[in-house]
């Protein structure tokens, strides 16, 4: 895809989490012929084990935006917090076509009061499985588990959760047997 020099190229924010999303980053990082800057929104680090203090857990997204040197934003810890977290400067100055918003397994419930800052058609969703089938968390390995014969990776138009979780317009899909 080729932009002419009169059209701005995008400013992405990228939500997710685990190993998937890595793979989605990995992509992106080759088509800078169409972003201007792209920043990264992961779960802060968490120390994991008994009671809480064995094992310090950092997310490979944020493993890879740092060793990219890409920016990476912590979203809060908590659901109460989250709920009136803001996206970072740019994305927080008002609703602009050229910002993006991508997210692939985020696992959270992004706010409306969020989603507002981005056009609706510039929030995309990166689905790790065919919709409608499986709607659930861990959802690769629960395709693996459940024997599934054809899987894929759809990207469809985030909408507001009153207006349903991953029910969006599906903008295209690869097939996997």
């Amino acid at each position: 895809m080729q932009f002419s020099s009169a059209r701005e190229k995008f400013k992405i924010l990228f939500l997710g989490h685990e190993e998937f999303p890595c793979i989605i980053l990995k992509e992106l990082f080759g088509t800078q012929n169409v972003w201007s800057s792209l920043e990264i929104a992961t779960n802060p680090d968490e120390r994991v084990g008994r009671r809480g203090s064995k094992f310090l857990s950092v997310t490979p997204l944020k493993i890879l935006g740092e060793s990219s040197e890409t920016p990476v934003h912590l979203i809060p810890h908590e659901k109460s917090d989250l709920r009136l977290w803001m996206p970072p400067t740019p994305f927080s100055n008002g609703v602009s076509p050229n910002n993006l918003l991508i997210t692939a397994s985020f696992g959270r419930i992004i706010s409306s009061h969020f989603l507002d800052h981005f056009s609706p058609t510039r929030r995309l969703n990166v689905h790790p499985s065919l919709l409608p089938r499986l709607r659930r968390p861990a959802l690769i390995q629960h395709a693996i588990l459940n024997g599934e014969l054809e899987t894929g990776v759809p990207i469809i138009n985030m909408l507001k959760r009153q207006e349903g979780i991953d029910a969006g317009n599906v903008w295209g899909s690869l097939k996997l047997v």
